[in-house]
């Protein structure tokens, strides 16, 4: 079941988050990355209704897709496809614990998809874009 509708002034906070890291970086001369969500239909919607947030599976995908959106326009050219990276292997708790949480396989996975960004883009030997 579920209403698919989301509370936009908790996306609206969470846009803001990401902006505020996004800016702090560039104030700092820091390159960061965002990583898109795994979509794991496994996990959601049940464990992730609430108050704000009811909505069926097909809600639950738009949601995501919406989510996705937020990340890719706040991160400025940065973004870990970790979807990609992760593959079927989503539900593996060594690679992705939950919704929020990488495990071990898991940071490894986007450790070696940024070294991949920084190789191409040359940034590697730049110690800013580095730390």
């Amino acid at each position: 079941g579920g209403r698919d509708t989301w509370n936009e002034k908790y996306l609206d906070v969470y846009r803001g988050n990401l902006a505020t890291m996004r800016d702090e970086a560039a104030r700092r001369e820091v390159r960061i990355f965002f990583c898109l969500l795994p979509y794991d239909l496994a996990r959601a919607p049940e464990l992730y209704t609430m108050e704000g947030f009811r909505y069926s599976r097909d809600g639950y995908r738009k949601f995501w897709e919406h989510v996705q959106g937020i990340i890719r326009e706040e991160a400025g050219g940065s973004v870990i496809d970790l979807p990609s990276a992760i593959g079927e292997r989503v539900s593996e708790p060594e690679v992705f614990i939950d919704y929020n949480h990488l495990g071990p396989e898991g940071h490894r996975l986007v450790a070696a998809e940024i070294g991949r960004e920084l190789l191409s883009t040359g940034a590697a030997g730049d110690s800013r874009s580095a730390r």
